[in-house]
């Protein structure tokens, strides 16, 4: 199952795309008003004409870069009259972009997140498709004598009749979440992934041996369809390929997912199997959806007070001049901490520090911790900060 810590990773990523695409945006904007004010070859002729083109262009580059966070231009000058107009729509065009950037970022990350609840149902509804392929090996094989080995034979019966492969065919909530979620093993892909997959088993020495054991009963059926997760599902070459074209994020979802479903085969009994539950993306994933949405929507938000609070502790740094993965851990960082009085800010360090070991610079780790450090004191002192619990404010 996901953690806090897998959704800190989610939402860093997510941020830091953000961030590329509105620098993508302002840069764009830029390059706007200078093709706007470029001159034409006739007026090239003209150096009079020429001359001030150039001049519109740089004021109007100027007044640009100093209002562009504005929704109103802060006019110095008689001459900003003059390209106002131009300037002004560029801001609100980038406005406009910037806020449809935001909602994608919010909508794609629930996207994400999601998408390992699909792959978990797939994987699950997995097992009645191969079952239901292996029916239709049994009858060739039937007619076909020398079609197999006694070990294939062995492999046909298990898969048709385990209990717990037609307990997870007979699941109302997993049939539910199937078709909400349009989770199905119907196309052509799919179809032809089961029968490669039934081919790889088949092979499978050592999977041979465990159904050819002498050993009966249900944890041992249990074992081998855990098996069949694990070693094929998560191993197998060919199933590599498939799952990853699947689920974009199969490598980094891999592990929560097999956790979902190991869990789920564990859970069936043979004794009341019919009542089995699904897994939930975490232990308590109510509560978790709000984590990430609020500390996201706090990102957003206040972007610009994050910006400000940063450089005011960075003094000996240029803001722009910082790793620009740093940038977004230290305002997540510090939506987290202003805005979450149920976690202590010792563990709201922690996390983001080790963001910074695992995606920054090697000098990012002991750079974030020193400001974060500074920056947290500070705002302890202005009682910005406010936790509830004992513990919570220790930050050494």
């Amino acid at each position: 199952m996901l953690n806090r810590r897998y959704l800190r990773h989610k939402l860093m990523q997510a941020l830091y795309a953000l961030e590329q695409a509105k620098n993508a945006n302002y840069e764009l904007a830029l390059d706007g008003i200078r093709q706007h004010y470029q001159p034409s070859l006739e007026i090239k002729k003209e150096s009079q004409d020429l001359k001030k083109i150039k001049e519109n262009q740089k004021t109007a580059l100027n007044l640009f870069i100093k209002n562009y966070q504005n929704t109103v231009l802060n006019l110095e000058d008689d001459k900003d009259l003059v390209v106002k107009e131009e300037v002004q729509n560029r801001i609100h065009h980038l406005h406009n972009q910037n806020l449809e950037e935001n909602r994608a970022a919010q909508q794609n990350l629930q996207l994400q997140l999601s998408s390992i609840y699909d792959s978990y149902i797939k994987i699950l509804s997995f097992l009645p498709h191969l079952a239901d392929y292996f029916v239709e090996l049994q009858k060739e094989s039937q007619t076909n004598l020398p079609f197999q080995k006694k070990a294939s034979f062995e492999i046909f019966p298990f898969i048709i009749n385990s209990k717990i492969i037609n307990t997870i065919r007979q699941n109302s909530s997993l049939e539910s979440e199937r078709i909400r979620r349009k989770v199905n093993w119907d196309d052509e892909k799919s179809q032809d992934f089961v029968i490669e997959f039934a081919r790889e088993i088949r092979k499978d020495e050592d999977f041979q041996k465990a159904i050819l054991e002498n050993e009966k009963g249900w944890k041992r059926e249990q074992a081998i369809i855990r098996y069949i997760i694990r070693q094929g599902l998560f191993k197998y070459e060919i199933a590599d390929g498939f799952l990853e074209h699947m689920d974009m994020n199969w490598e980094e979802n891999r592990k929560i997912i097999l956790s979902m479903v190991n869990k789920t085969i564990q859970e069936i009994q043979e004794e009341n199997s019919e009542d089995f539950q699904l897994s939930k993306l975490s232990k308590n994933w109510e509560e978790d959806e709000r984590f990430y949405k609020k500390l996201l929507k706090k990102a957003l938000e206040e972007n610009e007070r994050y910006e400000k609070i940063i450089e005011s502790k960075a003094k000996n740094w240029d803001l722009s001049r910082l790793a620009f993965t740093d940038r977004v851990i230290l305002k997540m960082a510090l939506a987290e901490l202003l805005h979450f009085q149920d976690i202590p800010v010792k563990v709201s360090i922690n996390e983001y520090i080790e963001l910074a070991k695992q995606y920054s610079t090697p000098k990012s780790k002991k750079f974030i911790n020193g400001l974060l450090d500074s920056i947290t004191q500070n705002l302890i002192q202005q009682k910005e900060i406010r936790k509830s619990g004992r513990g919570l404010m220790d930050n050494r």
